[in-house]
């Protein structure tokens, strides 16, 4: 072959490899964001969905526009259903789950700032926040696909062929953002790894004032401030007012031997500092009218927060998966009292009960610890494990 010859096959060659990498990405669809072709056994189970999420779900958000967002952290992602029936208004509402594993306040602030301001929002609910204000400078390309990344990359090349061998895992992801996490793996189903699910998640969890106390009086029951500190959790409210954009903050629940780790180590009072000063922003912006903007706590001590780590229950059909990851049955619960009115489970906190709640919280727990032997046994190993102090037996 002539030298001019063999310069024309290579300057063709090149071009049309990448054209089959990125059919074959496009068609395997190994991150979920095309949903062009899904056939049983090819590529509808899609095992490395969740690694490339950054990528992808804000993505999927301009696309689809849905009526009604959940942002948060792993724990809405794996715990609230985005197709609840009452956060849809009985499916008439498109929904999507835009919680990200491994979330903290700064990056759900941004995400929740890029939900208010996508068109034909509804409803939007925020759990894993805070209160500060932040730059999102570094969100600046949120809802863009990146298609040099999902077609032609290297990740998504070793994706779509991972994703060919792997048709026979369980699916991770719902198409609605959804998140199963550990559910459903075989290392955690018995008792022995829902035991290490628990002791993972709490490993390393650090004690500020170990065997402190606390008493209601010790919060401050100050008007907080309008400034930098607050100016978050003020803009994101604004904004929803604006966009006339139902919005709900969300305390996620903890399971039980969380809630009396974080006693343990002396940190109720910033929780319920936290609490007092997320309930008077939102008084404070929005006076009287608190449906528009709502506040919603399902921290406590009770039967769904209360499931004993050894039940004979696997992993996939527990209501925790560790001390924090809760199942959909908890979230279809949370969601049940927010959307549907259902009592029994979750609380509204404002200023004016402040302290009667902070009473009854106490309260339930010494009722619960009373009422199930098998939680200071329990919580005495697991604490122990972790080599810290305990107080399960304390009032």
């Amino acid at each position: 072959m002539r030298y001019r010859s063999y310069s024309w096959v290579l300057i063709l060659l090149f071009p049309a490899a990448a054209l089959c990498v990125a059919g074959m990405n496009w068609i395997t669809d190994p991150f979920g964001y095309f949903r062009a072709v899904d056939v049983v056994g090819f590529n509808s189970i899609k095992p490395r969905e969740h690694a490339f999420e950054r990528h992808t779900k804000s993505a999927i958000v301009t696309k689809m526009r849905p009526a009604a967002i959940i942002v948060g952290s792993s724990y809405s992602e794996v715990g609230l259903p985005a197709a609840h029936a009452g956060f849809t208004l009985g499916g008439t509402l498109a929904a999507y789950n835009l919680s990200l594993a491994r979330a903290y306040d700064e990056e759900v602030y941004c995400y929740a700032m890029f939900a208010l301001n996508q068109p034909g929002l509804k409803r939007l609910i925020v759990g894993g926040f805070g209160t500060k204000a932040v730059s999102c400078a570094a969100y600046s390309t949120l809802g863009q696909a990146n298609y040099s990344k999902l077609l032609l990359s290297e990740a998504a090349f070793d994706a779509s062929i991972y994703t060919l061998r792997h048709q026979s895992k369980q699916q991770f992801m719902t198409r609605d953002g959804g998140w199963s996490f550990k559910r459903f793996d075989n290392k955690h189903q018995d008792e022995a790894g829902v035991l290490a699910s628990f002791f993972d998640d709490a490993h390393g969890y650090t004690c500020a004032s170990p065997g402190s106390s606390f008493s209601a009086d010790q919060i401050d029951l100050k008007p907080p401030p309008s400034d930098p500190s607050t100016a978050g959790l003020r803009k994101l409210i604004r904004l929803a007012q604006e966009k006339h954009v139902q919005l709900v903050f969300v305390d996620f629940p903890k399971h039980v031997f969380m809630n009396e780790l974080l006693r343990t180590c002396g940190g109720l009072r910033s929780y319920w500092q936290w609490v007092w000063t997320v309930s008077a922003i939102i008084e404070q912006e929005v006076g009287i009218d608190l449906q528009r903007v709502q506040f919603w706590s399902f921290y406590g001590y009770n039967q769904i927060n209360g499931e004993p780590l050894r039940n004979d229950l696997k992993m996939s059909d527990r209501q925790w998966q560790d001390g924090g990851h809760f199942n959909t049955e908890v979230g279809q619960r949370m969601l049940d009292a927010i959307y549907g009115g259902v009592i029994g489970y979750g609380y509204r906190p404002n200023t004016q009960q402040f302290l009667d709640l902070v009473h009854r919280s106490e309260k339930d727990r010494a009722a619960f610890v009373a009422a199930n032997p098998w939680f200071k046994s329990e919580f005495s190993e697991f604490s122990g494990k972790l080599g810290l102090a305990q107080n399960a037996s304390q009032p």
